[in-house]
């Protein structure tokens, strides 16, 4: 049965708000949270939170969000959560500003209300959330999921956790499939063809390569170098390539942002950057920015044809051979990942900059291994 995605934002001061727009974490009081809870079914109308404690996630730097863990006192007698999750914008100008022009913070809060409850797997529970209309500013009140186990990106995802998190990517692209309300929200998950990134992208890879060239060169071959120095040239064609077939893209699928239980099953957070296009992209991004290189180039046909067998099974018909060509120019659109974020080098802690190495050398080396870039130069 086809599901229904789109719903409507509401008008007014806030979009999709069920609380109070709250700026910065220490506005953060014990009565909004009771309010929340309570709405919740957590608590009852006569239990209270009495007392909030939060704690920053560590060092934040290089994100696009700030993120906190909320301790929670309560009432005598009351029985709720431990602890919830704040999410709220970065203030790094640089970080902020990329948010800003292509729209994240509103596509994780529309995601939440409108694709979460159809997804193929685990999301955290929102308690509540609220959006600005005159300026980007948002806040997310949602599950601490610190119970589980967090995939760590700079160590890479071992061979059964690829398997667990590729069949439920394919999952979730079968689900939305050509889905006749993706039409309805294409203005907030862009299309991978939307013109703001053809606008949009040349800057923002050209600060991070500037950068890369000079706080990393060991990474970088003369392939490697000439790619690079011409990516905004050959950006229209890769865009293009992977606009179709169309389904919903997580947009961020690294380990990070993936969470297994004692199980095994698997939760997955933060939908900034959703959006709307090839399926390659989403597999050719996690493979290239959250497996050793050594992993992928062992077992990247195995793990293609597993992704594709899952699609296959779920009754999308799409062809090996389409998905291996697509995933080819993904890797080589992916160097942008590995890029951007080094425009802010200078203000990053130990390890992002360690993540910000891992994911820019297992990204050329992906590029490198399966000639990616001779997609491009045929055309």
């Amino acid at each position: 049965m086809t599901q229904n995605l789109y719903i409507p934002a509401s008008t007014g001061g806030t979009l999709m708000s069920n609380m109070p727009l709250i700026t910065s974490i220490e506005e953060l009081t014990a009565e909004v949270i009771t309010d929340l809870l309570q709405a919740a079914g957590s608590l009852t109308e006569s239990q209270h939170v009495t007392a909030v404690e939060p704690v920053s996630f560590g060092d934040q730097s290089g994100l696009l969000s700030y993120l906190y863990r909320v301790g929670l006192t309560y009432s005598d007698g009351a029985q709720g959560p431990a602890t919830v999750v704040v999410k709220l914008p970065t203030d790094d100008p640089n970080q902020r500003g990329i948010s800003d022009a292509l729209g994240f913070y509103n596509r994780e809060c529309t995601y939440y209300n409108v694709v979460a409850p159809t997804a193929p797997f685990k999301t955290a529970t929102i308690f509540g959330q609220a959006q600005a209309t005159d300026s980007t500013d948002f806040i997310i009140v949602m599950e601490d999921l610190g119970h589980m186990e967090r995939i760590d990106q700079v160590i890479g995802a071992t061979l059964p956790e690829i398997e667990t998190v590729l069949k439920a990517l394919a999952k979730l692209h079968a689900v939305y499939w050509g889905h006749q309300d993706l039409e309805n929200l294409s203005s907030t998950f862009l299309p991978m063809d939307n013109p703001i990134y053809h606008a949009a992208l040349p800057g923002i890879f050209g600060a991070g390569w500037a950068s890369l060239k000079v706080n990393a060169p060991d990474l970088l071959d003369p392939e490697i170098i000439e790619f690079g120095d011409n990516y905004s040239t050959h950006l229209p064609q890769m865009l293009a390539a992977l606009n179709t077939p169309t389904t919903l893209l997580h947009g961020d699928y690294r380990a990070d942002n993936l969470l297994l239980d004692e199980e095994g099953n698997l939760a997955v957070i933060d939908f900034q950057i959703t959006s709307m296009g090839n399926c390659a992209f989403d597999i050719a991004y996690f493979l290239s920015s959250s497996v050793t290189s050594e992993t992928r180039a062992a077992h990247a046909d195995q793990l293609l044809h597993l992704y594709h067998d899952t699609l296959t099974a779920e009754g999308v018909n799409y062809s090996f051979e389409d998905l291996e060509a697509g995933f080819r120019v993904a890797l080589a659109f992916c160097l942008i990942y590995g890029v951007a974020s080094f425009a802010g080098w200078d203000s990053f802690g130990e390890r992002q900059q360690e993540l910000m190495r891992s994911m820019a050398s297992r990204t050329i080396y992906s590029i490198l291994e399966t000639n990616a870039l001779d997609s491009l130069n045929a055309n």
